[in-house]
């Protein structure tokens, strides 16, 4: 007899279909996070729906409590079949309601829990990637938040897959570099490790955040700063981080070999140790 798993849940309930009239579906009214799941256990589980919470409060979104989002993780990940790795990804629309453009005063917000299946990477850690065309805009409201609106990341994957590359990095309209597609960037000058500042756009990952704060405790500070396009390839190591694929290395930049790798291999050891961790199932 053949088991059939739960892989998505709207509003606690076994189903895959919204209100057409759902804000979310009309106008990206909404934030979502996406989470490595090891062996039943999402590690950076409690840095997610902090910033989810952070989200909600940016926008004005009624967003429902902890316990709610982990009771629904624990109905798709506690009925079978979640060993090894998988993806789980959360998502809370504004709901139905409003007039154009303008929300609803008390919003009844859509909690959307899917399952994904995680696929390896065939690449590997080492990326071949290029500065993109394509280019962010600045919105100091809306930066850092992960929300709904992705057309610039679509956009942007469109060139990837039209100029062969797995992973590309953006700038804003100004010249500064920002993150990558899907992930955010550490650049290595030297002796100093810098990631961009995401105070005018990009997504404020929490792998990057994580990664901050354990290189500040170990004594090896990382600086936020801003990295103009020029300055990309004056750099030794460039390297991609987020909470799906960890820590990996852009080994071509152009035609450019990137041959150094040491601060990779410290933090990719860092954020590797994440998914290792046996303690704090589920809520950690």
């Amino acid at each position: 007899m053949t088991t059939t798993h739960i892989k998505t849940l709207i509003n606690g309930e076994p189903r895959n279909v919204v209100d057409v009239t759902d804000r979310g579906l009309a106008y990206g009214d909404g934030v979502f996070e996406t989470m490595l799941c090891v062996d039943a256990r999402v590690p950076l589980l409690s840095r997610h729906l902090t910033r989810l919470e952070a989200s909600c409060n940016t926008l004005g979104i009624g967003a429902p409590d902890t316990d709610q989002w982990v009771n629904d993780i624990d109905k798709l990940l506690g009925q079978g079949g979640a060993g090894g790795r998988t993806i789980v990804k959360l998502i809370l629309t504004r709901g139905s309601g409003g007039t154009g453009y303008v929300p609803p005063s008390n919003n009844v917000a859509t909690r959307v829990v899917q399952r994904l299946d995680f696929k390896e990477n065939s690449s590997g850690d080492d990326l071949h990637c290029e500065v993109l065309k394509m280019q962010l805009g600045s919105n100091r409201q809306l930066a850092g938040i992960k929300h709904l609106n992705r057309l610039e990341q679509v956009l942007a994957a469109r060139e990837l897959s039209e100029r062969n590359l797995q992973e590309g990095l953006l700038c804003n309209h100004h010249g500064f570099l920002i993150e990558a597609v899907s992930s955010n960037v550490f650049l290595v000058f030297g002796d100093k490790v810098v990631t961009p500042k995401l105070d005018t756009a990009g997504v404020r990952g929490v792998m990057r955040d994580y990664l901050i704060e354990k290189n500040l405790n170990a004594g090896s500070p990382i600086e936020k700063d801003y990295v103009f396009s020029s300055a990309i390839a004056q750099a030794d190591e460039i390297l991609l981080c987020n909470s799906v694929r960890g820590v990996r290395r852009v080994g071509r930049l152009g035609d450019r070999v990137l041959e150094q790798r040491s601060v990779y291999e410290r933090l990719h050891k860092m954020a590797q140790n994440v998914y290792n961790e046996k303690p704090g199932i589920k809520r950690a």
